[in-house]
């Protein structure tokens, strides 16, 4: 199934994992609120409280733990994918804890503290206004009768490499949320794909590295099949077995695409034909998506078709490249 918003899902993915999470609040959290927290509990939680209307440029993931004193606490982690600063978000915050302590009262729980933290990593840096009384203009004496807090903000805009912390996951994760956004990415493949290649040999190690090229390829249009297959090859057996991967990956996508546009086009003209002539169309436009990075032999075997279909294929792209129709 085609991923409708790659930052969501890459966030998701990485910041699921009770490890990244634990080794970013270690790395992250002020160094006097870290000794207040027991992490050994951590525990992420199924509840979502963004709005719908938002949801496309913010994720957020909840996490339970415990206070060394033995309490619960939580933590709320609110991913900001737009490219631009929203000065409304001390307010979706308020609103979203809310949420979550108005459904605790619905179920009878005591209410327990959160402590809301923004990950950020637009191309500009976030103004330094980190509370909820930020957003109005008031004389000072009355600000104590507004609602009071603020939250921890990871601003990585500009931080540099050299400065993102953490163990090598997080290192990555960081280091492709920071670059994510850079004009220049194509030309800082190379050193990201170094940097997360150190993986291939741990437990899951390329299927983190897939995440994230799949990632790289998907939020931006900045990085296309051909760069990413020139930089894969940089990194040798591991990188060819990688790219194969994505390829497939990319032709599952793109037969699903075609497909379903082939069973609407046969809900008029009949249901068994339009599968057909869905099918045959997405095998098309996948071999046109993939002759733009592979050669027709590899196109062939790869998509399991024969090679005189893929010529033919790539004698159609050609004209229409000529006449400058290609999609």
């Amino acid at each position: 199934m085609t991923v409708q918003n790659p930052h969501d899902h890459f966030f998701r993915q990485s910041f699921s994992r009770v490890d990244i999470a634990r080794n970013y609040l270690e790395e992250y959290l002020p160094k006097e609120i870290l000794p207040l927290f027991d992490l050994n509990h951590l525990e992420l939680q199924a509840d979502s409280f963004v709005d719908d209307e938002l949801r496309k440029h913010q994720s957020d993931m909840l996490y339970r733990t415990q206070l060394t004193s033995g309490d619960e606490a939580y933590f709320y982690f609110l991913f900001e994918h737009k490219s631009y600063h929203d000065p409304l978000v001390p307010l979706q915050l308020l609103r979203y804890m809310v949420r979550f302590w108005e459904q605790q009262e619905k179920e009878q729980s005591p209410l327990q503290p959160i402590f809301p933290i923004v990950i950020h990593h637009g191309p500009r840096p976030w103004p330094p206004t980190l509370t909820f009384a930020s957003l109005f203009t008031i004389p000072s004496p009355l600000i104590s009768y507004l609602p009071t807090f603020q939250y921890h903000l990871t601003d990585l805009s500009y931080q540099s490499d050299e400065k993102i912390r953490g163990q090598i996951r997080l290192r990555i994760i960081f280091a492709t949320l920071r670059t994510i956004f850079n004009p220049q990415l194509p030309e800082e493949l190379d050193n990201l794909l170094t940097l997360a290649f150190q993986l291939q040999q741990r437990p899951q190690g390329l299927d983190f590295i897939r995440t994230i090229l799949y990632y790289l390829t998907k939020a931006t249009g900045k990085v296309n099949q051909t760069d990413l297959q020139q930089a894969l090859l940089k990194q040798g057996q591991s990188g060819e077995r990688v790219m194969k991967t994505l390829a497939e990956q990319w032709i599952e996508e793109g037969f699903e695409k075609g497909l379903e546009q082939g069973l609407e086009q046969g809900r008029e003209e009949g249901r068994e034909e339009g599968r057909e002539e869905g099918e045959e169309a997405a095998l098309q436009q996948v071999g046109w998506r993939l002759l733009n990075t592979f050669e027709v032999g590899q196109v062939s075997e790869l998509m399991g078709v024969s090679l005189e279909k893929v010529i033919a294929w790539q004698k159609e792209l050609s004209q229409k490249q000529a006449s400058g129709q290609e999609d």
